[in-house]
């Protein structure tokens, strides 16, 4: 048995070990898993009723998420975003071009995500927002000699020399304070004392963006947000093959006949929080996992209510990597992406509104029509504040004259220079021409931070967890990226929250 190929990008021919009587196990309901299901069902030719999905939540989708606003005031949420682009995520489309949009079963997500964006292309004129209000010059990337040879040398490392090294201990200050740092660092949600592996890793990933990060041209958007556009579909085309999705199971643990050689023999389930069963692997199954979700522990506020900041890991994702760890070194150390709360935690923001007063606004100020501007980011704000208008409608559901926009804070420690609120406070109610809702969400995220250096050189809330990996691994699903799953390259990294105006918060993959 052979995986096959599409026309868009040949793959090799790879020998699949399953076949059509394996049971596969599949824990986590995220991108990773959905996409190794259809491409077991589709290439590998394993039978759908043999795939099952095993997904703690009540829905599907993990990260790329869009619903109602789960908050009294309403309104819509989405937790982040993921970039995609042509040369990036080739596993995505090709999975993409099997896939039947909701709308008209002739026509593939693929061609439908490839109509939406000649008609609504990419092009931000307002990237960099100035404190006097002006428009900057984002073209202008600022990087000097020393900063290129600071980013060629760090591409040239091999990861074994860089180890836990933080982005701060190969840059001078000079490269923190120019455009091209602002752009990359509210695009990816980077911060100073994230992992030095990671930064070159995205580096590696997203090369071809370099000439093109003050515009953003090479985003490619899907019609409606990432749930409605794409999950909803694979879902659906699992469902019709008779792929079996279990939701309120939690894999606690699992046992390894040989850890050396990664083989899972049994799985041990909770429902609702209670144990309840084992599942025993043959000799022809297979289990894969998706650990470390990087919206873990999400999350929810609004207007009058701020999020909850979670600390003891109550997601079962991070529970499963910490005791998959214990058994095998090789299996990383999840400490290294979840041991600081307070240094990869995440925060974003979905206003709702009644009315297009606001988005008219944004539109005259920036020349961007609603779905072909990209991020704004205010870079003297102290929450270095990013907004995104999407096309309008975003949501499949989404009621006649109500409008959404996307937002987030990537500075982590920065205090508040506009509003002087802290971000974690409730703001006030206004009333307004253009009713709103907030939905804000909170998340602890994945990417790691290494080891503190002493004496730390920057304000921070906290110290990162000393037990960081030297060379950190990936979380098998993402934002950011999967690494544990067959579908992790069609995954995006990307590594991101938020409601109605609501806002999420979440303590990281």
């Amino acid at each position: 048995m052979y995986w096959k190929h599409t026309p868009y990008h040949p793959a090799p021919e790879v020998p699949v070990p399953a076949t059509r009587n394996s049971k596969i196990y599949l824990v986590g309901g995220g991108v990773a898993s959905l996409a190794a299901a259809a491409f077991l069902v589709r290439d590998a030719g394993v039978p759908g009723e043999n795939v099952h999905i095993l997904e703690q939540l009540s829905i599907v989708g993990g990260s790329m998420d869009g619903a109602p606003a789960p908050t009294p005031e309403g309104g819509y949420v989405t937790r982040g975003g993921r970039m995609f682009e042509e040369e990036h995520y080739v596993c995505l489309w090709n999975l993409l071009e099997t896939i039947p949009t909701l709308d008209d079963p002739a026509v593939s997500v693929r061609q439908e995500m490839l109509a939406f964006n000649i008609e609504h292309p990419t092009n931000a004129k307002a990237r960099i927002i100035n404190a006097d209000r002006t428009i900057a010059d984002a073209a202008r990337l600022g990087l000097d000699a020393r900063d290129r040879a600071d980013m060629t040398r760090l591409l040239a490392l091999p990861e074994r020399v860089i180890g836990a090294r933080r982005i701060d201990d190969f840059f001078q200050p000079h490269f923190f304070t120019t455009n091209f740092w602002c752009m990359w660092r509210t695009t990816f949600a980077f911060q100073t004392w994230h992992s030095a592996i990671e930064l070159k890793r995205y580096f590696l990933a997203f090369v071809q963006e370099f000439d093109r990060i003050h515009t953003l041209s090479g985003v490619r958007r899907s019609k409606y947000n990432q749930y409605d556009s794409v999950i909803r579909p694979i879902k659906e085309w699992l469902a019709a093959k008779g792929v079996r999705t279990d939701f309120g199971v939690t894999v606690a643990d699992v046992e390894f006949s040989d850890p050396a050689a990664r083989r899972i023999s049994r799985l041990r389930l909770e429902r609702d929080g209670a144990k309840a069963e084992t599942i025993e692997l043959g000799e022809d199954d297979y289990a894969f996992l998706t650990i470390g979700s990087m919206t873990a522990d999400a999350t929810y506020g609004d207007r009058s209510t701020v999020p909850e900041l979670i600390r003891d890991k109550r997601d079962g994702s991070w529970r499963l990597w910490e005791s998959i760890a214990k058994q095998a070194p090789d299996f990383g150390r999840p400490t290294a992406f979840c041991g600081n709360i307070d240094e990869t935690k995440w925060e974003s923001f979905t206003l709702t509104m009644t009315g297009r007063t606001l988005l008219d606004r944004i539109q005259e100020y920036t020349g961007n029509v609603p779905g072909e501007g990209a991020l704004m980011t205010w870079k003297d704000s102290g929450w270095l504040l990013s907004i995104v208008v999407p096309a309008q409608p975003h949501f499949r559901d989404q009621e006649e004259n109500t409008y959404t926009l996307w937002g987030t804070r990537c500075s982590a420690t920065y205090p508040v220079t506009t509003s002087r609120r802290r971000w974690t406070t409730a703001p006030a109610p206004r009333s307004s021409t253009n009713s709103s809702a907030i939905s804000a969400s909170t998340t602890s995220r994945t990417r790691c931070a290494p080891p503190p250096r002493s004496p730390p050189s920057r304000c921070r809330t906290s110290t990162p967890s000393s037990s960081a990996a030297s060379s950190p691994t990936a979380p098998a699903s993402y934002r950011k990226a999967p690494r544990t799953s067959p579908s992790s390259a069609s995954s995006s990294r990307s590594p991101r929250a938020s409601s109605s105006p609501s806002s999420t918060r979440s303590a990281r993959p």
